[in-house]
This record gives C-alpha cells, structure tokens and sequence, in this order.
C-alpha cells in the first residue's frame, strides 16, 4: 500500500498581501478538498522551508493556525482520517537573521565558508560535528526550532520512529503505518548558511556530517533492502556552490540511497531526471510556492502559486500532482501544471518503477567469519612457564576477559559546559562514522580492533552471550536492536607491501583498493560473485572498516596512496563506519578527511589493577572482578605491590603491552627489573626459554635464536634509503640471517638459505616472537619486540665510529620512525658493555650539534636527556666533563623561553626540548624562585603567578600531606568533599608525573584552593585564587582581543586545538603569547579556575549540593578553538570537576612582590 503527500513549500507566513492570502485561500480549500476526494487524505505534509517570513513567533502562530485550517478542511471530506505527519524542513525566511554588526562580527567564518575557504569549512565542520558545539547558528533556529518542538514532534511520537540531530532543523523519521511498508524520510538544514546576499546564490551547501548526524547511532542508509527513502531541504543545488554540489552528489545523494530529493525556495515547480556518465539516475522535485510574493528579487521575475500532490510505492515507483494557480473559465483557480505529462487522475510518473533486480548468487560469509574470529578472539601470550605459576602454560586468553577497559580523550557535555574529558574507548564507535584512534606503542589500539572484530563475528555466527544480550552491546557499547555490522579488518602494513609489490596490478587507488587486497587474504573468497557481495554491504552501509597500524605504513609515497584510498572509501562509502588506528602519526591529514581523532590515554592507577585481576583471573580461574582468596590472592597482592609499588615500575605499567610484559615476567621469576630495556629482556629471554628444549631438538640454540631475530629487527627498521616496515617475506628474513647462521653452524652442508628458511618458519611456529600473519609474511608478535631487538643489535656493534653502531644511530636520533629504538638504546648499551658505552654515546652527541645556534642547543638539550632520562634507575651519571658540557648547552637552550629565543626556534623544535627540560629537571622550577614568579597587576590590588602552578610545584604539596590535613582545605564543605571524593592526588597524577614542568591539571576548584593554604603556610605569605576581573587584567593589553595584542593566534603564539598537539605543554614555551605584563600562558594550554562565583548561571540548590557551587575558569585550553583564547572568554564548572584541560595558577597581594 502506498503512502500519500500533500507537498507545500515557501508558505511565508507574515509576508505582506493579506487580501491576495484571502483570495488564495478560498481557491485553495475547495481544491484541496477535491483532490482529497481522489487521493484520499493525506498521510504526511512536507513542508520544504520558508514557512515563515522573518522568523518571528507570531509568524509561527500563524502557520499554526493554517495548519489547524488546512487539516480541519481534510476532515470535512474525510471524518475518520488520521491526522497528517508534518514533515517539516527549515528555509531561509525560517532563520531569525542577525543584524549587520552581528553579521561582521560573529559570523566572519560563515562568511569565508561562502566565499570557498575549504580550511575554514573543515574547522566549522570540526566544531559543529566533532565538538558538537552548534552554539554560533543555533539562536538563528530558536523560534523554528521550538515551533517543531511543540507542533511537529507529538505528532511523529508513537507515529514512528525518529531521531533529532543536534544540527538544528536536522532529523530521521522512520515511518511503518499499519499496512504499510517502511518509509524512511531525511531533513537536512541546507538553510543554515542564508544570512543574507553575501551568503546565497551559489555559495550554499550541505556538510556531509549532517546526513550522519540526523541518522544517529547505527542507522545505515540501505537501498535495495531498506525502507524507502526521500531527502527533503530547501534550496535547489543550483544555489550551491560547486564544490559542495559535488559533495552533494558524492556523499549525500547517491543514486542508490534516496529515491527521490525534495525542496522548494524558488517558487517554481519542476523535476528534473538526471544520470550522470550512463549511471543511475537522481530524482529532483521542486515545489512551488503556496503563498507569498507574486514577484520575486530585484529583477520582478513573476511567480506563479502552487503546490502538490505526491505518491510513493513499495517498489519505488512516485506520481507526483503537480497544480498551479491560475484562470480557467474566467475564474482564478488552480490547475494541472502544463509542464507535465498525466492528469489529474493518473497523476504524472515521475520515477517509474525499477526494473527488477537480477539474481545474484548467494554468499555465505559464515566461513570467512569464523576465519577473522579465530585470528582475533584471543589475546596470545608466550613464554608463560615455570616460577612462581609451576605448572602453568596457558598461552590463549579469550579477548573479552583479559581486554581491560581503554579510556581516551574526548569532547563531552556536562554541567552546561562542554570539556574534555576521558571516556570508554568503546563508547565513541556508536558516536563517530570516522575514528581515527591515535595511541603509544603498545597501547592496545590493534588489541581495541581485534575485540571489535570478534564481537561482531560472534554476533554475526549466532554465539549467545553468556551475560544476556549481545556481544557487541556488552563490550562495544553498540545498539543491538540494529542489524550487526560485518566487520571488514584489514593490517594496513600488508596494504602497503601488496600496494609496493612490484606483481600487484596497476589501477587507480581508489576504495575497491581494499575489496582487491582483500582477496589476497586468507580464506578470502577470491570469485566474483564473493567480491560483489562485499562491495553491496559497503555500499549498504552494512560493514565496519577497521584499518589497522597506519603508522606502519613507512614509505611516504605508498603512504599518501592509502590515503587517496581512504578518501575515496569515506566519500562512496559515507554510511560505513571506518575505524583508522595508529600512533601519533597522520592526524592531520584524517582528520581533513573529517575522521574524528581520539587518543588513547595511557592506564591510571585503576585499570592496572583491573588488568591484574583479569590476569589473576585467567590463570587461576576465579571471577572476574572478585577478590580471591589463597594462592590467587596472594599473587595479586605481590604482582599489585611490585607494579604500583615503585614509581620507576608503575610508568612501565601505563602501557597495556608493558603491563602484560610485566606479568609474565613476575610470574616466571617472581620479582620485576628495573628499566624498560630489562623488562623487555626478560621477556624476551623467557620466551627463548619456553622452547630451548624444542630449539635444541631441532638443532638450533637460544643464542643464535637471540642473535638471528635482532639481525631481522635491525634489517627491517630500514637504512636511510628504505623506511621502516613491520611486515617482511621470509626470503628477506632468511637473507639478513644467513652470515650469522654460517658462524653458528659452519657444518651445515645443505643449502644454506633452505635450512635459514627453515629456522624462520620453525620459530614463527613456536616462539611467541616472530609470527606469520599469511604465507611468508612475517612480524614480530609486538612492533616494540622488532624495537628492542633492533636496539640490541646495534649494542653488539662496535665503538668505531664509522662502521659501528653510531654510523646507524647518528642519522636517527631524531627519527619518528626510530624513536622507540633510539630511547631503548641507552639502557642495551649499559648492560652490553657499562658506563664507558653511555659517555661515549653522550660524547658522540654533543661532538654532532657544535656552536652556539639556539635551534641546535634546544635540540641537542632535548636529545642528551631523552638518553640519560631513561639511564637514572640505572644509577648511571656521566663523567664530570660530559656533565659539563651538559650543563652548559642545557643553560643555552633556556633562552627557548625569551621572545627573542623562541622567534630564532619553532615550536617543533621547542615543545621536545621543553619537555627533556622538564624530566631533566627544569632550572626554572628547581630553585626557591617563588617571589620572582610573582608579577603585580596594574590597576589590581595583587601579584599573579608568571605561570599556571605546574605539577612538579604541586608535588611537594602532595607528598607534603596536603591531603591529609584538614587545616589547609577551609572553603565551605571543602574536606567533606574530599573524603567523599577520595581524592589523594589529582586525577591521572602517575602519568602527569612524567612531565613535571607541565601544568597540574584534574585538580577541582577545592584542591587549588587548599594548595594555597598550603603555599601561603609554607613561605609565610598569603596565597589565593585571582578573582576573575584581575584575571582578565592581567590578560587584556591596551590593545587587542589576546593578552598579546590584536594578532589573530596560531600555533607559534599559545597551544590550542590548531597546534595540533593534544595535551598540556611546559608551561613558558609560547613567550610572545605573553600578557601585557608578562604573564605566561594565559591563554590556551589549560584553563584556570578564578576564585569568582558564576552569578548568572541558574542552579539548583541540589547541585549545588552535590557538585559544589559554579566557579568561573578562564583562558581557553589545548583542546578547544581560537575563539576561546580572548581574554574577554569566560567558562564554567561546578568546583568538584576535576577536567584533563583545567588547572590554576595563584595569586598574593601586590605587596609580596616588595618584601
């Protein structure tokens, strides 16, 4: 049964002619009347925009009564009918439009958006998507927006089901009427960017993020097995600019997702058929005007009245009733639009039925599922053998009981502000058709992609999930009223080498890319009909991409052609979900591609000990979460106090990979080492040791073994002609390891390369270090193990300085790719040959950065304490003259805190030395520098703090007892609060401990208060909190918006969301952002709490209770925009949130400075 509309459009409610209103209305009623007679009543009335003039609420109240009108006339023809579904979508005389100064002031960015500034169009597109902060448009759609609250949104209740976007005017309604088939509907807001002529003809657009939004959570956009659908907006794509015509037709309205577009806005009525380069054809009906201007614009172009009539059926097919008002017989009146073929009988067929779909072969994708579910339903850990587990061997874990939670930073609402806060990794797949999860080694971004991938399978093979539900709910977070998606996983090093494979066939690098490389995978299908299958669900939006490991994508032109695949795929694939992982690599190129980057934080205090309990829950047995009691017990009190017990243990511990590491090496020997390095050592050995004795029947030792896996991991992290790889053949194996198989088997009388092919494969069986991931493609089982063993390779290299370990180091130290390698290093070379190996490397540093250039001290300062930082649970100190010369450069490369320092060194160059500073210890901080740092503010009565108090000052505090004396926390309820809270540190306190010259943050608006106290006890002096008004003293020059002056802000000048850097930066390193009196960071990096009430902001007297009272903080943060960096912004928190971007710097009375 088919589904009826009447289609009004551009009704301008509030428009001057009110008699030419009346006359229309009585030729409209009886019209109306008899098509109902027809037709029958309608089931729906779409409204393409322009139901009011300007905006206004009495407008509204008019169209509200017409309406009342309109549906009181259907029912004199048809008592019984039920009443119609509005299906509104907002125009331009919908918007309340801003006044000109507004319009200069506030709007500049909608304006460069119009005039094609892409940049500036992504940024927005960030903000109102990514950030979901729609607060610049949102007050132009209040008045519309409450009208559908109160009109529209009852009558789509219990009529379907529907989903309101936070894009104003943006919605999904599902219809499914008794005896109906399902019919999808979607309105897009293409009015938003109408503020008046400098906006309009040809400037116009749509993001694509809107379709997605007004979507939801795990709605796809099917075609030939979905509902039907129709798009409705308000102006037609002529008045679009070209750019975002051809995303309209890219990523919005494919021939394959809508059935037809709908719009109105120029007051005319026509369709339009259009199939482009022979494809399927796209259906466009434009709507007269209803009511309004008989001439239209400056020109006086005449405009007819009009509306329509419309039908769709199950199987597509549309007639649509096309009238206008004009004479016939004398009279006014409306009548059939000559422009169509048909009558007013028939109707006239504007999308004629489709021709049946040919019969294509059934696939069972079952095998391939149950393929990708073995490959990663279990976490693999070798090398689990005797010690304190005797007996034990356990070597398979299932994912969904060792995976510990992941947490990462991201935008969240609460308490009426938006902040960043940590959420569940898993929380943000239902939220984002784009991630892009950026993480650490070994931070468990693949292991996040494995547990995706084995969800859904089990789903998809019909495995019950012991808790009741589904898999995907339980442990993704995913709505499992929707249909599974079928998860497409994908290692993107395997990609790379098959896109470099000189075999693989030339074709464009598009999205069928990943449908070619995915038929060489195993168990793949490799026929037609099994390809095709695949490209309709991606097509249907009935697959989740997880693309793993772009960071292992080393080489730079390969690299930028799996991005060109990547756009392609999000463009032609808009409704698939796309899950991209890598370390901190290729942000900025996804998140252009409007991926939304998250970044996974490093495990608290809380999720070691969760992970330690699953673990002790895996070995022994008992559930997961439960304190146990005996053996299993006993060692989760030892295996917790070895971790959490020494600070040097609990930073290895912070990485997922490290913490298991640690596990299994507590369990072998009983005890931890000390130092990364000696960590991955005994993993190492005690992987060698689980299998010496089948080594030894196989002919093979561990030394060799040892010997032959760091002559790979060597080889595979590439010379200065071939970037790293973590995916190789064996032949390149067996070629890097076939001198040093001479020298330890000088008998072997066999073809040399046949028996090394034969070591590769017998250890890739049974070593839990190198691994086979498809014929003769090799890994190691962790890219750190490839890091480490490369490490070690270098330290059994010689001292000379051309052919030995510094011929390789020497171009590296400041590779990305190398990174890892180059931080290991130092602690190899100490157990490979001492103190004398470590001078010399420090020697060979200082000798390669000579003279006195800035750039090159920063980043010779930066390097030398990258060495020695990770050398001090070594007990190591290089000889004097080498400390010396340390010393020195490190006093140099202070000046990176002057103005006229920093002009002479970029950011990038800055921020790494900044940080070495800080973990070396920063001069600035090591002293009694307090009065010094103290700056008075004119016209105020008090001294402000140089810079936000950092976390190396607020350490003293802490392991002062400050939280454990109530003397210093005197704000009302403020030591109820703690100990109701339970704060002993602030949040993520062990992390923020590794950057010590950084501001505190995750501290509430208590804990900065008792730091004061404390501060003020300490040196004799009274401490506090500025008031917000000398705050903004302080940051406000003579001239200008910023503390700096009239400049707009980039990334030279303050850290926030355009620097890219995503998280707190030693405090000081943006000195010409400096305030008028010289006042650091002031603005972006981290907020700061101000002692000041938020007076204007309504509250409820029980949370205030609750949360404490609402405080103001000032400044802006390296994670929000621009715009927040004035001086004049100003935010606000309940004084118990403790945020990753917030913290405070302190203030005395203007007196102090002169005692």
């Amino acid at each position: 049964m088919a589904y009826t509309w009447l289609h009004l459009s551009d009704i301008h409610m509030g428009c001057r002619g009110k008699e030419i209103r009346k006359q229309v209305d009585a030729e409209f009623k009886p019209h109306l009347q008899g098509m109902v007679q027809r037709l029958g009543a309608p089931d729906m009335i779409l409204l393409t925009g322009d139901l009011a003039f300007s905006g206004k609420e009495e407008e509204y109240k008019q169209l509200d009564a017409f309406l009342a009108d309109l549906t009181g006339w259907i029912r004199e023809v048809e008592p019984d009918a039920s009443q119609p579904i509005l299906v509104p979508v907002p125009g331009n005389h919908d918007l309340a439009r801003p006044d000109k100064d507004d319009l200069v002031l506030d709007f500049a960015n909608l304006k460069q958006v119009a005039d094609g500034d892409e940049s500036v169009r992504h940024g927005l597109g960030q903000r109102f998507f990514s950030k979901k902060n729609v607060q610049l448009i949102a007050p132009l759609f209040h008045t519309y927006q409450d009208w559908f609250a109160h009109t529209v949104k009852p009558g789509w209740e219990g009529r379907g089901d529907f989903h309101l976007s936070h894009f104003p005017g943006d919605w999904c309604l599902e219809l499914n009427l008794p005896g109906r088939f399902p019919l999808r509907l979607v309105g897009l807001n293409s009015a938003w960017m109408h503020l008046g002529d400098d906006f309009a003809h040809q400037k116009m657009g749509l993001f694509t993020q809107q379709l997605h939004a007004a979507l939801g959570e795990n709605r796809t956009l099917e075609f030939a097995q979905g509902p039907a659908l129709l798009l409705l907006h308000h102006p037609p794509l002529t008045w679009f600019s070209p750019k975002a015509i051809t995303r309209f037709k890219e990523e919005i309205y494919t021939p394959k997702r809508f059935h037809a577009c709908l719009f109105g806005h120029m007051h005319d009525e026509n369709t339009t058929v259009i199939g482009e380069a022979g494809g399927l054809p796209r259906y466009y009906l434009q709507a007269p005007s209803l009511f309004g201007v008989e001439k239209l614009g400056t020109s006086q172009e005449e405009r007819r009245f009009g509306y329509g009539w419309g039908r769709v059926t199950e199987e597509g097919e549309i007639f649509i009733w096309p009238f206008l008002r004009g004479e016939h017989g004398g009279e006014q009146q409306f009548i059939w639009n000559p422009k169509f073929s048909g009558d007013v009988e028939t109707g006239h067929p504007f999308r004629t039925k489709m021709q049946a779909v040919s019969t294509v072969p059934t696939v069972d994708l079952k095998p391939w599922l149950r393929s990708l579910h073995d490959r990663t339903r279990y976490i693999k850990i070798s090398g689990i053998g005797s010690g304190g587990g005797s007996g034990k061997n356990a070597n398979l874990y299932p994912i969904e009981q060792l995976y510990t939670v992941l947490k990462s930073r991201d935008g969240v609402e609460g308490g009426g502000s938006f902040r960043a806060e940590d959420v569940n990794l898993a929380d943000l797949l239902p939220r984002h058709k784009r991630l892009f999860i950026e993480g650490q080694p070994g931070a468990g971004k693949t292991t996040f992609l494995y547990l995706a991938a084995a969800m859904l399978a089990k789903d998809l093979l019909g495995e019950a999930c012991p808790q009741g539900g589904s898999w995907r709910n339980r442990h993704l977070g995913m709505d499992d009223r929707r249909e599974a998606p079928i998860p497409l996983f994908l290692k993107l090093s395997g990609l790379a080498a098959w896109l470099a494979d000189p075999r693989t066939p030339k074709k464009a690098d598009d999205r069928f890319r990943l449908l070619d490389f995915l038929q060489t995978t195993a168990d793949a299908g490799k026929d037609d009909a099994w390809r095709e299958h695949w490209q309709r669900l991606l097509d249907a939006g009935r697959a989740i991409l997880l693309l793993d490991g772009l960071d292992e994508v080393a080489d730079e032109t390969v690299r930028e052609r799996v991005f060109a695949i990547f756009q392609n795929a999000a463009t032609q694939w808009p409704e698939i979900t796309i899950i991209v992982s890598s370390r901190p690599f290729g942000a900025d190129t996804l998140t252009a591609m409007d991926f939304h980057r998250t970044v996974i934080e490093p495990f608290a205090a809380a999720q070691v000990r969760e992970f330690i309990n699953r673990w002790s829950a895996a070995l022994h047995g008992h559930a997961i979460g439960a304190q146990p009691i005996g053996e299993a017990g006993k060692h989760i009190e030892t295996l917790e106090k070895a971790i959490l017990g020494k600070p040097t243990i609990r930073k290895l511990a912070s990485n997922p990979v490290m913490l298991t590491c640690l596990c299994v090496v507590h369990w072998n020997e009983g005890h931890l080492p000390e130092g990364r390095t000696r960590v991955y050592r005994g993993v190492i050995r005690w992987l060698l040791g689980s299998r010496e004795e089948q080594r030894t029947k196989a002919g093979y030792t561990n030394r060799f073994s040892l010997e032959a896996f760091s002559a790979i991991a060597l080889t595979m992290m590439g010379d200065q002609k071939v970037d790293k790889r973590a995916i190789f053949d064996l032949e390149e194996a067996a070629v890097a390891v076939e001198l040093l198989h001479e020298r330890h088997f000088p008998k072997v009388t066999t073809n040399r390369l046949i028996s090394v092919r034969e070591w590769v494969r017998f250890e890739c069986l049974y070593s839990g270090i190198l691994e086979e991931t498809s014929r003769n493609r090799l890994r190691f089982w962790h890219l750190t193990f490839q890091e480490y063993l490369a490490a070690q390779n270098l330290a059994w290299l010689s001292d000379d300085q051309g052919n030995g370990w510094w011929s390789i180091v020497e171009n590296r130290l400041e590779s990305a790719q190398w990174r890892e390698t180059v931080d290991l290093f130092p602690g190899v070379l100490f157990d490979e040959g001492g103190r004398r190996r470590v001078d010399e490397l420090l020697t060979r540093v200082l000798e390669k950065y000579p003279g006195d250039d800035l750039a090159q001290d920063a980043r010779k300062a930066g390097i030398l304490e990258r060495i020695l930082e990770p050398m001090r649970v070594y007990e190591y100190q290089p000889k004097p003259e080498i400390q010396e010369q340390y010393q020195e450069v490190l006093n140099r490369a202070m000046a990176i805190f002057t103005p006229k320092g920093a002009a002479k060194v970029p950011i990038a160059v800055r921020l790494p030395a900044a940080e070495a500073l800080g973990q070396g210890g920063d001069p600035r901080f090591t002293g009694d520098h307090w009065r010094e740092d103290l700056i008075t503010v004119p016209g105020t009565a008090i001294a402000l703090g140089k810079y936000p108090v950092t976390v190396q000052e607020y350490q003293r505090f802490v392991e002062d007892g400050g939280y454990d004396n109530p003397d210093y926390w005197q704000e009302d309820r403020a030591w109820t609060f703690r100990q109701t809270e339970k704060w002993q540190e602030p949040d993520k306190w062990a992390n923020q401990l590794d950057h010590p010259n950084r501001p505190v943050v995750g501290v509430s608006w208590y804990e900065a208060a008792a730091y004061c106290v404390w501060l003020g006890r300490n040196k004799g002096v009274e401490f506090f909190l500025p008031e917000e008004k000398d705050w903004e003293t302080a940051a406000t020059p003579a001239q200008g918006a910023y503390p700096w002056g009239q400049e707009d802000p980039t990334p030279e000048l303050a850290n926030y969301d355009e620097s890219k850097i995503s998280v707190p930066t030693p405090v000081g390193l943006y000195p010409a952002g400096n305030g008028p009196y010289g006042h650091c960071d002031l603005v972006g990096n981290v907020w700061e709490w101000s002692a000041s009430l938020k007076v204007d902001l309504k509250v409820s007297d029980q949370d205030v209770q609750k949360f404490g009272p609402p405080k103001v903080f000032r400044g802006g943060s390296w994670f929000r925009a621009a715009g927040y960096l004035r001086a004049a912004r100003r935010s606000r928190g309940y004084a118990v949130y403790r945020i990753v971007d917030l913290g405070f710097r302190v203030a005395a009375p203007a007196s102090t400075v002169d005692l």
